[in-house]
């Protein structure tokens, strides 16, 4: 039975002691090696944390960051990925609400980490790779670890201007790293081109099924989804054969005409997308252009530990085609809620509840958010049995599979973020010369668009939240008004304002 997923990381060791485990565009790691490393790190770091510590780890986007997760791991704690490029009040926020005693950076990044209001210790992974690994003390951490202990905590947007933290276990891990296997069928042979941020859940789509299964995960480069002319003729050097990629990262260079300009990836053998709705246009050009390749649709939030379904496309799509969600990962289950929190018949509009071992344990420090979102399953009382609801619109049909209809709240996802757009309204209402505002998604533009009363220009605001939040949070659009209209309860009224954003394209 396993406990830890350190046991995959140990048996593809002894399989594949010299497959390249992770890579990047400078350096290359094999499974021996990054167990090696990663238990050098974790003795080391055993002399700064008791087990089930929160762990910080912020390091660049490099293979050896993957290692210091696993070192953490090694040392009986859970890793925070934090990324150094963050706004220093986000980054501080978060480590206010975490109290962990440690950061693990690298050396590049030494200087932001001892800048941010941290009173815990510092220490780099250049350190800690010089450690010598202690056995017996990590066999005696790893004999009284359980399949429940935190594997990692992620922090999204949170709706009252606040990260929240999502806390997920070995044992959710072991459930959606089996079951996204089990539907896509990567392997050993498998070389896993990996998009998503270290510090995005998307990353553990790629990392741990490298784990599980023995397959090489090679980091792309940023630069290559921002300037991707170089894209496929790196992805075919490295005869790269997986992606799981957010539909951003298909689109953008779709748009970009790289088709055109590029001769297609020609070792891919599969292709997954995630984070947001992937219009059918660019996904039957991706199709045309590599009709031997399979393609699957991938969804689920950060709380079912990144994916709970999937849709294996099985057609050549037209432009207007809807693509289904699909249907749960074997050890999942998800059902449809109406309002009066009765399960929703087929083709019956409601919100998407997800159940199983894969749900997270809740909000990091937050028991009162964690109430809303992970609730006792309403279908029942008889034994505790907790889902998390999604806020997703869904439709069950009659084939089993699962239409996504958008967000019931106020959480949209933008270029694969998720993003609360209260935390947005939260960070410009302290901003000066800001006396209300609202922010909204406006999906004719694909941008998110601050509505606002006040004295503040448009380069005041930007300035002011490049402060406070990522740069794919910072609204595209700012309109000033006057006065924010108002209803009779002197809420903002969001009609009238998302009337003014249709008006603006007209």
């Amino acid at each position: 039975m396993q406990s830890n997923i350190l046991e995959w990381l140990e048996a593809s060791a002894r399989k594949y002691s010299d497959r390249p485990a992770f890579s990047d565009i400078d350096r290359s790691i094999t499974f021996s090696e990054a167990a090696a490393c990663a238990r050098a790190i974790g003795s080391f770091l055993t002399e700064y944390v008791k087990p089930r510590s929160p762990v910080v780890v912020l390091t660049g986007r490099h293979a050896y960051t993957l290692v210091c997760f696993l070192g953490v791991v090694y040392a009986g704690c859970y890793y925070v990925p934090l990324d150094p490029e963050s706004p220093a009040d986000r980054l501080n926020t978060i480590l206010r609400r975490l109290d962990s005693p440690v950061i693990l950076t690298d050396a590049e990044h030494l200087s932001s980490a001892q800048n941010l209001d941290f009173s815990g210790s510092i220490v780099t992974m250049e350190q800690a790779l010089e450690a010598r690994p202690d056995t017996t003390r990590l066999d005696d951490i790893r004999s009284q670890t359980t399949d429940l202990d935190p594997l990692y905590v992620i922090f999204t947007s949170g709706s009252t201007g606040t990260p929240k933290g999502v806390v997920t276990t070995h044992r959710s891990m072991f459930t959606f790293i089996t079951g996204l296997v089990e539907a896509t069928g990567i392997d050993h042979t498998d070389i896993i081109g990996s998009q998503a941020p270290l510090d995005y859940v998307g990353v553990v789509k790629d990392f741990y099924a490298g784990l599980f299964t023995g397959a090489h995960v090679f980091i792309i480069p940023k630069v290559c989804f921002t300037v991707p002319e170089n894209l496929f003729d790196l992805m075919n050097e490295r005869r790269v054969t997986s992606i799981a990629w957010t539909v951003t990262a298909l689109v953008l260079p779709t748009m970009q005409g790289i088709f055109d300009e590029c001769s297609p990836p020609r070792y891919l053998k599969r292709v997954c997308f995630t984070g947001s709705v992937m219009p059918s246009k660019y996904l039957r050009i991706w199709q045309q252009h590599l009709p031997g390749v399979q393609f699957i649709n991938l969804y689920g939030p950060t709380e079912v530990t990144a994916c709970c379904s999937y849709y294996v496309v099985d057609r050549l799509v037209s432009n207007d085609d809807s693509i289904p969600i699909g249907v749960p990962f074997r050890n999942y289950s998800m059902f449809v809620l109406k309002d009066d929190n009765t399960e929703a018949a087929c083709g019956e509009l409601g919100e998407l509840c997800v159940g199983g071992s894969a749900v997270a344990q809740g909000y990091y420090k937050d028991p009162e958010l964690s109430s809303q979102y992970f609730v006792q399953n309403p279908l029942h009382d008889a034994y505790r049995d907790i889902v998390y609801r999604t806020g997703d619109l869904c439709v069950r049909r009659p084939d089993g599979n699962f239409e996504y209809h958008g967000r019931r709240d106020r959480q949209v996802k933008l270029h694969g973020y998720r993003i609360e757009l209260g935390e947005v309204e939260e960070s410009a209402k302290a901003l000066a010369g800001i006396d209300d505002c609202c922010c909204l998604y406006d999906a004719a533009s694909e941008q998110l668009c601050l509505f606002y009363s006040g004295s503040a220009t448009r380069r005041d605001i930007v300035t002011g939240l490049r402060k406070k939040l990522p740069a794919y949070m910072i609204p595209r659009q700012m309109i000033r008004l006057e006065h924010m209209p108002l209803m009779p309860n002197m809420k903002i009224d969001m009609q009238k304002l998302k009337a003014m954003m249709v008006t603006e394209h007209s």
